[in-house]
């Protein structure tokens, strides 16, 4: 019982250190917003945003055929959410606040009903998206290049 509760005790601390970790992350960039938004404008800021989201779309479409890694799809992340902070100073602050706490409520109301439609909607697109191709149809894409 006792190597169990310590599992679990170590788990939960890890878990907190990721937390707090990510949440150093964001204050970071957060702060650093303030200058680039000062030192480039905001309206760069906001095309910047552009490009690096498009970036990460790209990325995310490369991600389901394995053709980037975990660690090239972190990168675009980190660069959004970077770019996000920015981004949110440039268009207000309190008003994202505020847009992220209804968009907050709104998800968790969306989980307490699991089995809604838009649950099942959303969970079957997610899994078609990025589930694994299978390995005939890859052996049959390269037969076909051949």
């Amino acid at each position: 019982m006792s190597s169990t509760k310590n599992f679990l005790s170590e788990e939960l601390l890890k878990e907190k250190e990721k937390k707090l970790r990510l949440f150093s992350s964001l204050l970071k960039a957060y702060e650093i917003s303030e200058c680039t938004v000062m030192a480039w404008g905001g309206n760069s800021q906001l095309m910047k945003a552009v490009e690096e989201c498009a970036e990460f779309i790209v990325a995310l479409f490369h991600a389901k055929s394995g053709k980037v890694s975990n660690i090239d799809l972190a990168s675009e992340i980190a660069d959004v959410m970077i770019i996000a902070m920015a981004a949110a100073r440039s268009v207000g602050i309190e008003n994202v606040i505020s847009e992220m706490e209804k968009k907050i409520e709104k998800i968790n109301l969306k989980l307490q009903d699991s089995e809604s439609e838009q649950s099942k909607k959303w969970t079957a697109m997610a899994n078609e998206t990025f589930a694994p191709k299978s390995s005939k149809k890859s052996k049959k894409n390269k037969s076909n290049k051949k």
